[in-house]
């Protein structure tokens, strides 16, 4: 990890901390699907991509899988309420995956519904189908609302607390006060803090592929962090100027950040009543190492708002919403 820091450091020479916007702003494609898909993340290697569409008032979450050879297909459902060993209430939210084998991978789902908990599937991947088993339910702590899931090497899972459902939260993230945490757990010891330090609204996760960093993302102050999980360093961060929500790592090494041009209480709002959302979004990717960026899309409409997460793949820059119900393709931004 520390060679592929030192190589990005020099990828990213020039790039400032206020970040630079590298293209015009593109029209994108858009694939339907039946809620917002709040997260999302690639296969490596496959032709797949696994989407986290969370609830509505009306309708409840599911899980997809995105055939991204063909963009015409709809997405198919690959888990849903019901399932063999998932709550007739289940709810996704923030997803994440390790790599098993060839085609093979597990999935870590944020679950909100008839219990609080991260669930656990196999998934098995071919060229034209795609399966998901449950394997495992991992109960969250008492009074835990979580966002996003991370996974470290060792098998040690990472969540993002965003609050306590019995604090007064909204009212926290609104004067950017701590209302939660990242916490982790182990088979043989369970939860426990992950880092000490409180954040107000913690969100996006992310930990690099050697298990010694942990990236969050702190909301409601508009702050990204990394701290270093093997005892080595100090904690640091950078502050932006949009709303920051999930993190994805990229091929190169580097991080895709996606987040919302508003304030949270423009959110809280706009959301509860199902209308009026501010339209703007950025798309950003980070150099890990230092924290400096570059502005891959600076967009956003009422057709297109919200936006919570992106991934880089070779055809293109994909795009989540936690309010539109349709992901967005930009073919132009690789």
């Amino acid at each position: 990890m520390k060679k592929l820091f030192i190589f990005l450091s020099a990828a990213f020479l020039g790039y400032s901390a206020s970040g630079q916007t590298t293209q015009k702003q593109p029209t994108p494609e858009y694939i339907t699907c039946v809620t917002p898909p709040e997260d999302l993340i690639s296969l490596p290697g496959t032709n797949w991509i696994i989407v986290s569409c969370i609830a509505t008032k009306e309708k409840l979450g599911k899980v997809l899988a995105v055939d991204i050879t063909d963009k015409q297909k709809t997405p198919a459902t690959i888990i849903t309420a019901g399932d063999k060993g998932v709550s007739e209430k289940f709810t996704p939210h923030g997803i994440n995956l390790q790599k098993t084998g060839n085609g093979k991978y597990k999935l870590y789902v944020i679950n909100h519904g008839g219990k609080e908990s991260v669930e656990v599937f196999d998934i098995t991947a071919g060229k034209e189908s795609i399966q998901a088993v449950w394997t495992e339910s991992i109960a969250s702590p008492a009074n835990t609302a979580a966002n996003a899931v991370a996974v470290r090497p060792d098998g040690s899972v990472f969540i993002s607390k965003m609050y306590d459902p019995t604090d007064k939260f909204v009212e926290k993230a609104y004067k950017g006060e701590p209302t939660g945490q990242v916490l982790k757990w182990s088979r043989d010891r369970g939860w426990a803090p992950a880092e000490e330090k409180m954040l107000s609204y913690p969100n996006g996760l992310e930990i690099s592929p050697d298990g010694r960093y942990l990236f969050v993302t702190e909301w409601a102050n508009k702050r990204l962090w990394r701290f270093p999980l093997d005892g080595s360093g100090k904690e640091s961060f950078v502050t932006l100027s949009f709303l920051p929500d999930n993190l994805r790592w990229t091929s190169k090494g580097t991080l895709l950040l996606a987040g919302q041009r508003a304030t949270p209480e423009e959110l809280f709002t706009c959301i509860g009543k199902g209308a009026g959302c501010p339209a703007g979004f950025a798309v950003i990717e980070v150099n890990p190492a230092t924290l400096k960026y570059r502005t891959l899309l600076d967009a956003g409409d009422e057709n297109f708002n919200v936006v919570s997460g992106a991934i880089m793949l070779p055809d293109g820059l994909w795009v989540g919403s936690a309010f539109a119900n349709r992901l967005a393709y930009y073919s132009q931004i690789k």
